[in-house]
Parts: C-alpha cells; structure tokens; sequence
C-alpha cells in the first residue's frame, strides 16, 4: 500500500511539473491567450476596433503652390533678413546665406533681387504685369490676365509668398531674363544648388507641367535630400511630389 502511495504522490508531482513548464513556455513565448479585466471583458464577436484617422504631417519644405494650389488668404510664416533685407522663411534662411556664400568663396558675383513676399506686394506686381501686357498688346483684361500669369503669378499663387524662394542674379547682369541662364553665375548655381537645399523650380522644359515659363534664376528651398534627388533626375517640384504621393 505504501509503494502504491508513493507511486501516486510521484505522478501527481510530474503532472503538476508538466503543467508548470508548459505555462511557463505559455509565457516565454507570448502564446497565452489575452487576458480581460472583469469590467471590459473581450471584444465582441466580428466588432472592429475603432482607429483614429490617420495623420500624414505636411513637410513645410515641399509645400507647392500654384494656380490649382493657392495659399489660403491671411497665409503667414515667420521671416527673417536673409540678406540685405531681404526676408526669407526662419527656417531656411541659414541655407540661403551659406548658398550665397559659397558662390561668392567660388569667385561667383551673386546679388539676391527678391525673396519673400507678402500679399499687398504681388498684388502690385501682378497688376503692373497686366497692365503692361494690356498697354503692348491692345487686349482685354481677362486675356492680359492670363498671359500675364505665364511670367507673374496672381496673388496666392507665388512660391514667393512661402519665403521659400529666391531669385539670384548679378551686378554684371541685373536682368531677370533667359539671357541670364549664358552667365557663369547661373551654371554655378544649378551645378551647386542642391548641397545647399535648393533647386530650379522653373526649368525650360517643365513649363507644362509647373504652369510657369523658365526662369533661370529662381531657385527653391526643398531640402537636401529633396533637392539632390530633383537634380540628379532632372525632375520638377511637381513630379517628384507626385512619387511621394
């Protein structure tokens, strides 16, 4: 009777052993079930957790605008002189002054002819446009107006309002014209653009697709790396944005 005790004692011991071990692989490799608080309970069958919307943060540097993307009115960003009073947006203002800098250490005559912009400004700019148009061609308004975006855009429209962009040019060459593409200024500045953050918005054959004429001495702050993989692919600001989507 003894033997037969001790006998049972032992398989009873081994089973409780062999239970242990197997809790503990349970836990060692997160094969348990989930366990509930009283109040919660499991979910119930085929109900789906509620998620929150997804947010997708908008990066600043790449923001495009346009006539189909125009800034809402009242648009603000902080600004501070970039160069000769100039105003560019704060945060990219240090990328613009090392640009300029390294032209110029390169032997590179660089002058900034704008930069940011407010409303009231492009405003004037953009009527000046259309009254000029209007004055050479003899056209009604709403045609000088749209030939007059092709070269200024309407207020709400301009990349310069961002205080992201800058046109370059030089005291040997003032102009803002296609003429200014032949300087060496303007090789050096879309050869070395891109360390620096920037790009060529308005390349001469993107017209189509950006919606404004070439413009070699407009340059845009997108980021480094942005603006390295633009160059190095000969893309504009819209088509890269549109791989991203």
């Amino acid at each position: 009777m003894k033997k037969l005790m001790l006998f049972s004692i032992v398989v009873v011991m081994i089973l409780l052993m062999g239970m242990g071990a197997a809790e503990l692989s349970e836990r060692l490799h997160g094969d348990r079930a989930p366990s509930y608080g009283p109040a919660a309970g499991p979910p119930a069958t085929g109900a789906a957790p509620e998620l929150p919307a997804p947010v997708k943060e908008q990066d600043w540097r790449l923001r495009i605008v346009s006539e189909a993307q125009p800034l809402e009115e009242g648009f603000s960003v902080e600004t501070e002189e970039a160069e000769n009073c100039y105003l560019f947006d704060t945060r990219a203002a240090q990328a613009l002054r090392d640009f300029l800098a390294a032209g110029r250490a390169a032997g590179m005559d660089l002058e900034v002819a704008s930069a940011w912009r407010d409303w009231a400004t492009q405003e004037t700019l953009f009527e000046d446009k259309v009254e000029r148009v209007m004055a050479e061609t003899g056209l009604g308004r709403e045609q000088a107006e749209e030939i007059a975006a092709d070269e200024v855009a309407r207020p709400g429209t301009s990349e310069h309002q961002l205080g992201l962009a800058v046109d370059i040019n030089s005291n040997d060459y003032p102009w803002l014209d296609e003429g200014w593409a032949d300087t060496e200024e303007a090789a050096w500045l879309e050869a070395n653009c891109a360390e620096y953050g920037f790009i060529l918005r308005y390349p001469p054959d993107k017209s189509d697709i950006t919606g404004i004429v070439w413009e070699p001495w407009h340059f845009r702050y997108v980021g480094r790396e942005a603006a390295v993989y633009i160059m190095e692919n000969g893309l504009c600001l819209e088509e890269y944005a549109a791989g991203l989507a």
